[in-house]
């Protein structure tokens, strides 16, 4: 998964438990960042399923997906740093990650405004998520559209 994030110039921020957290668009600016995202997720779930074929566990990742502003750059204290990514859009992503069923991609609005055009994806039902008032607009990518 760390090759996939990298190959489409994402960053890896960090392991959590059985999960991994990505962002692009930084350290290095990346005009297409919203479609690379969605791009590393689809190519996720491929690796998985190539994983399988080859005799590992089944296993199904659910992957979300939010594109906005984030705090980010060396976070802590004088005892402990680390380049981490923070803020709301963060933590809708994780949201959505935590809402997504295994081999579900959800993507954010945004996201799915900078994408539309080259993403097959269905929009669900407004999804209420926990820090939020108003649920959130999110939609299932489930591959790319042919040239």
């Amino acid at each position: 998964m760390t090759d996939v994030v990298f190959k489409n110039n994402g960053t890896l921020d960090k392991f959590i438990g059985d999960s991994i957290m990505a962002v692009f668009n930084s350290p290095q600016d990346e005009p297409d960042h919203a479609f690379k995202a969605v791009k590393a997720a689809l190519e996720m779930q491929e690796a998985c399923a190539r994983l399988q074929k080859e005799g590992l566990p089944k296993i199904k990742v659910g992957i979300g997906v939010n594109t906005g502003k984030a705090v980010i750059g060396n976070m802590g204290s004088s005892q402990r740093q680390e380049f981490t990514a923070l803020g709301d859009t963060v933590n809708t992503a994780s949201r959505l990650c935590g809402a997504a069923e295994g081999g579900q991609i959800l993507i954010d609005e945004s996201t799915w405004q900078q994408c539309k055009d080259r993403i097959v994806a269905r929009k669900l039902p407004p999804l209420k998520v926990k820090g939020k008032e108003k649920p959130l607009s999110v939609y299932d990518v489930t591959g790319l559209k042919k040239k």
